[in-house]
């Protein structure tokens, strides 16, 4: 069983602009393999784990890539990153995947919520407003939603242009997760400012990632770790519920934070969004995946790695062959760093 580093970085390597092949088939490896998740209409997947939870989580499925495909991931340091930074890689996609890991474990150790994987946020917050729109009586019974899709360490969201969390809701979060967190009025727009005019508080936390929507985006490791280990500890019932759904408050706002700033994909448009199992539009993004080399061993291993691990272990070949092979190759340690998580 791959270790939580292991499927960050296949996680990782998956391209998936909105409604791209590649993000149906990182959707169907990763997302739909969750026992008892569910679809809406929209395609945004969701489930719901305790009796009668009071938080909604949310993280967003697609990434800005401007093409579908693959991509190699490199550990450096407590970083992840692209393996090759030139330009013509747009970005790692730890925004937001980094979410969508984070939301996986929870549902691993059934932490009561409501998780909700949210379409085409980095188009406009698409799939979030359909399921506002069209899930109202769902989604108002409940008092927060907490988005996972922040850059950086340290922000709780109180501001995604105007106020979306009570400072009392933002602070008592910030107590439970822990002395280096704090509340920021500098949000940028994500699903949880959709929410406002149903849930009561909506905020967004800092994830990890860097540099989002370029190729030098990197991923702390170590930072997300931490998160995940604060967030199955935390307790809501300690948390402040202030704010009145649907409020208006632009007080205490420093502005927009431009350095993170969304850049929209020119490659995506609503038109081609949905239904994913439309053959035109697949035979269409097949043409936009990148031209691997079908002679090329490296190529096909990075194509399909699950079909690669696969045959290593038919043939005998355990996790610990593969680090003693790596070592005796290259003299790196493949693993060791992160094995207390």
């Amino acid at each position: 069983m791959e270790n939580f580093i292991d499927q960050l970085k296949n996680m990782l390597s998956y391209k998936r602009p909105a409604g791209s092949l590649t993000e149906k088939r990182y959707i169907e490896r990763w997302i739909e393999t969750i026992k008892g998740i569910q679809c809406d209409s929209f395609g945004n997947y969701f489930i719901k784990i305790g009796e009668n939870p009071k938080n909604i989580f949310t993280s967003h499925l697609d990434t800005v890539h401007y093409e579908a495909g693959y991509q190699a991931i490199q550990i450096v340091g407590d970083r992840m990153m692209l393996k090759d930074q030139t330009p013509k890689h747009t970005c790692l996609g730890a925004d937001d995947c980094a979410g969508n890991f984070l939301m996986m474990k929870l549902i691993e150790i059934q932490k009561p919520s409501l998780y909700y994987f949210f379409r085409a946020e980095e188009v406009g917050g698409l799939g979030s407003s359909w399921a506002v729109d069209n899930n109202s009586e769902m989604l108002s019974a409940y008092d927060s939603v907490i988005s996972l899709d922040r850059k950086g360490t340290q922000d709780v969201i109180s501001h995604q242009g105007s106020r979306t969390a009570s400072d009392a809701f933002c602070d008592s979060l910030a107590d439970e997760l822990g002395p280096e967190w704090k509340r920021s009025d500098a949000g940028l727009f994500t699903d949880s400012a959709n929410t406002v005019g149903l849930c009561r508080e909506n905020t967004n936390l800092s994830v990890g990632y860097f540099n989002q929507h370029s190729r030098f985006e990197s991923l702390s490791i170590i930072h997300l770790m931490d998160l995940l280990k604060s967030l199955m500890d935390l307790n809501f019932d300690n948390l402040t519920i202030e704010r009145t759904a649907g409020e208006k408050d632009y007080s205490a706002y420093t502005g927009w934070d431009y350095s993170g700033s969304k850049i929209y994909n020119p490659y995506q448009s609503t038109s081609h969004l949905f239904p994913l199992d439309n053959e035109v539009k697949i035979e269409k993004e097949k043409s936009m995946e990148p031209h691997y080399d079908k002679n090329s061993f490296n190529d096909l291993i990075t194509v399909y790695p699950d079909v690669a691990e696969k045959l290593l272990k038919d043939f005998g070949c355990t996790f610990s062959d593969l680090q003693d092979a790596i070592y005796l190759q290259t003299g790196e340690l493949a693993s060791g760093l992160y094995d207390e998580y």
